[in-house]
């Protein structure tokens, strides 16, 4: 029997199931299997620990596993327990289960841990005094009800917002601390802010239970102590479950690592999949020891290694090899592949994020003509969401389509649209839409109701928002409402004079601190909060590089204006490292390479957590199949700072035999930066670039070529088009024109790669 699939690739194949639908030979399971993998598929008679290389072939190894335990009669469908970590994972492994076995695949557990839990509490939840019909609350659910208990116990919702609140108790949760152990714990600890949260976890927990509710976390939570509660209950799961498989074993936390054991424990057929090299969501709650310690759980385990990668070529794997090995503590791993060395990975000393993003987009264009890649075949990664500013004003000055995975673009993310909304209105105080954006941003009171009453008093007298904004009294709210209108109406009075009279990068911090927006973010404390601040200080790293407030605004109206790029229906995909994990590009760039930006600086103190920022670069580089790019930037504008970089540790933990270097700055600051002071590293290439000059960004030439309606233009992305208006002088150029390809864009000539379409040549007309 064929199968079209590469020996040990992960490539699904369909040609397992026999024509009369019955599961194929033990035998034939094998065929295409690395010994390795084989050694995995087979493994009987208790625990088994595999650990999985990046692009080893897990996803298949587990797949099989399940269908051999099938074949050989060793267990009935119904007795499998797959659990893996999404929605979209748990249903791509049980659709390539039922390719391989058919319909019996429907009789078994193939789903997260969070739907394994909820079928188990739904028949079993009484016995913790829950009843059968519980509601499960999401996450807005459960910040709704932390909100309530926080006011009503008087705490404030500034210094201790609802969110960061349940972010402590979801990671609590995690933890399996319950809240009366979580109260005395924090009742004997000197931070006052934990015993406040330890009196909303107590009242949140109780009202939980009176509503007959659970949390994400709960499901969790609440499955193992009624595990480990319930003997009756335990052993039905352990009779019915005569082996239990679990995907990306490395990001389990303690709950989840709970319930395997409990489960496990009796017969000892749990097989684990997973890789410390690729454990990344501590923040998340993941637990990288329970890997580690998986043979300490379960001393009779076997251990399998997979190191045959499918998926790079040896130079890629070689550089990933050499990074992660100056991790301690983990288990010995080596990734090789008996495919091509390939090419050298490529490096891009650039003078700041501009020059990095420029050479960037040059080199995915070169790179898709030499290697017919499509839009789609390349990936940018970064450490933060704001480095994708540079980058995307790179991608719409060259044309390249792009899209943004994991995160929304950067002048679409909700902290840089309020902030612009503040600066819109303080320009324009016409613009309703802005006005009634920020009206009760951040929260001052102000309520649908109130905003309609605003809005329908305004229309009635012929007056803008903002003026109704001002008049509040009179448009009939009251109370908190009216309270937080007049103190809207001072701020923005108070700061609109400054339009014309700050330079625009102070002028947006200053908004950004007299609205109150950036105090509350500041007060939540966490990793997200932390990201919009970072976003919002990039939106003032953006408005220093013009002359005024209102060229910014047109500037910033005209890049998300000329951003909708159509292409071919693919696109080059930017992300953070962590979205990136479990995908995989032909050609790859990880930028921002600097010690501060990544590893990044909250975790140059902590060895574990500089750990964990490796592996994360270690998971950057293993997505790549072909081509692998890395840069860094000798200055930075980044998060609102001017900063000199040294190079990030990481990159003199690749061997330079592995690498081309591709560019260099000669500037004073980038030849004072330029020797590594560990021994051995030298951060000089042999040939000098030149330095692109300082000050603002290069124009693209097309204000100068004196554009009136009726000429005709090229596009170096959309093609030919007709100019139909112009307007504006100098900088400030603007035209209007109608492509062929996509219609009429508002251009900034500037920022835009235009020429004049040559004309024919023909007889000489005086």
């Amino acid at each position: 029997m064929g199968v079209n699939a590469t020996p040990g690739s992960g490539v699904p194949t369909q040609l397992f199931v026999t024509d009369d639908g019955h599961t194929p030979s033990a035998a034939a399971l094998l065929d295409d299997l690395t010994l390795p993998q084989r050694a995995a598929v087979e493994h009987r008679g208790g625990p088994l620990l595999v650990v999985a290389g990046a692009g080893s072939g897990k996803t298949r190894v587990l797949t099989r596993r399940i269908a051999h335990l099938l074949a050989t009669g060793d267990v009935p469908p119904w007795g499998i327990l797959a659990i893996t970590f999404t929605n979209k994972a748990a249903e791509e492994m049980r659709r390539r289960v039922a390719e391989l076995v058919g319909p019996r695949a429907e009789k078994m557990w193939v789903s997260t841990f969070h739907s394994s839990c909820l079928r188990i509490l739904r028949g079993h939840a009484d016995r913790l005094g829950y009843r059968s019909s519980f509601t499960v609350y999401d996450d807005t659910d459960s910040r709704r009800l932390i909100e309530m208990i926080t006011a009503e116990l008087g705490l404030d919702t500034k210094r201790l917002p609802p969110r960061a609140t349940a972010a402590v108790i979801s990671q609590a949760k995690a933890e399996l601390i319950d809240f009366e152990t979580f109260r005395d714990q924090a009742h004997h600890e000197p931070d006052p802010f934990r015993r406040r949260i330890a009196d909303v976890y107590v009242q949140y927990q109780q009202r939980l239970v009176s509503a007959n509710a659970l949390d994400f976390d709960d499901l969790l939570m609440v499955t193992a102590n009624l595990l480990a509660a319930c003997d009756d209950v335990r052993q039905i799961y352990q009779e019915r479950f005569n082996h239990i498989l679990v995907d990306e074993f490395q990001d389990t936390n303690r709950a989840q690592n709970e319930i395997i054991q409990l489960l496990g424990q009796v017969h000892g057929n749990v097989c684990v999949v997973g890789d410390s090299d690729q454990s990344v969501y501590k923040w998340r709650g993941a637990d990288i020891r329970n890997i580690l310690d998986f043979e300490r759980a379960f001393p009779t385990a076997t251990t399998i290694v997979l190191e045959q990668n499918f998926r790079s070529t040896q130079t890629i794997l070689s550089a990933a090899n050499a990074v992660i090995a100056n991790n301690l503590g983990r288990p010995a791993k080596e990734l090789f592949t008996v495919g091509e060395a390939g090419d050298p990975v490529l490096r891009y000393r650039a003078e700041d994020e501009r020059d990095e993003a420029s050479w960037v987009s040059g080199e995915i264009l070169r790179q898709r003509a030499a290697e017919s890649l499509g839009w789609g075949d390349v990936a940018v990664f970064y450490r933060t969401n704001a480095q994708s500013r540079a980058l995307e004003d790179s991608f719409i000055f060259t044309g390249i389509p792009y899209k943004v995975v994991g995160g929304a673009k950067f002048y679409d993310r909700r902290e840089v649209k309020d902030v612009l909304a503040y600066v819109r209105v303080l320009a324009n105080p016409d613009d309703e839409v802005s006005a009634r954006r920020i009206v009760n941003v951040p929260k001052r009171g102000i309520g649908d109701t109130s905003v309609a009453r605003m809005a329908a008093w305004a229309q009635v007298n012929r007056v803008s928002f903002s003026e109704a904004i001002d008049r509040a009294e009179e448009t009939g709210i009251s109370g908190k409402a009216l309270k937080g209108a007049q103190m809207l109406s001072k701020t923005l009075a108070e700061l609109r004079p400054l339009v014309a009279t700050v330079n625009p990068a102070d002028f947006v911090q200053l908004v950004a601190d007299r609205s109150g927006y950036m105090a509350e973010l500041v007060d939540e404390h966490t990793h997200e909060a932390d990201g919009r601040i970072e976003n919002i200080a990039e939106l003032g790293s953006v408005a220093g590089e013009f002359d005024d407030v209102i060229g910014f605004l047109e500037t910033v109206a005209l890049v998300a204006n000329s951003d909708e790029l159509d292409g071919d229906g693919s696109s080059v995909s930017l992300m953070t490292l962590h979205t990136a994990k479990g995908l995989e590009f032909p050609a790859v760039f990880v930028v921002g390479l600097e010690d501060g930006i990544f590893p990044h600086f909250r975790s140059l103190a902590e060895p574990l957590e500089l750990e964990e920022e490796r592996r994360l670069f270690y998971v950057g580089i293993t997505r790549a199949r072909r081509h692998l790019a890395i840069s860094h930037a000798w200055v930075r504008t980044i998060w609102g700072r001017t900063q000199h970089n040294i190079p990030s540790r990481f990159l003199s933990e690749i061997p330079t035999d592995l690498i081309k270097d591709v560019g260099l700055v000669t500037t004073r600051q980038a030849r004072d930066l330029a020797t590594d002071p560990r021994p051995g590293s030298s951060y000089l290439a042999s040939a000098p670039l030149t330095p692109r000059p300082a000050g603002p960004r290069a124009s693209s030439g097309a204000e100068d070529l004196g554009l009136v309606a009726g000429d005709s233009v090229v596009h170096d992305h959309w093609g030919p088009g007709t100019v139909i208006d112009t307007k504006g002088e100098g900088p400030r150029a603007q035209a209007t024109v109608d492509f062929d390809s996509v219609g009429k864009k508002n251009l900034l000539l500037s920022a835009t790669p235009l020429r004049r379409a040559l004309v024919p040549e023909g007889p000489l007309r005086v």
